[in-house]
């Protein structure tokens, strides 16, 4: 039974921890974008992050080809 009561305290405190980041993100207007989190970075290295995010999807839609 005290095991049954851990897992749920832990499982809430992540569901906790989750739902005050996101209120606090919204209060405070963060907003994360692709061409934010890549603005420092060479042209090539966006190339290359492209096409992985390209690929990631094409495996995503269609992942027994």
């Amino acid at each position: 039974m005290t095991l049954a009561w851990f897992v749920l305290l832990v499982c809430g405190g992540f569901i906790f921890i989750g739902y005050m980041i996101d209120f606090f993100a919204k209060n405070r207007n963060l907003q994360k974008s692709r061409e934010h989190g890549m603005e420092g970075i060479s042209e090539s290295e966006k190339i290359q992050n492209e096409m992985y995010l390209k690929s990631t999807m094409d495996d995503y839609h269609n992942p027994y080809s």
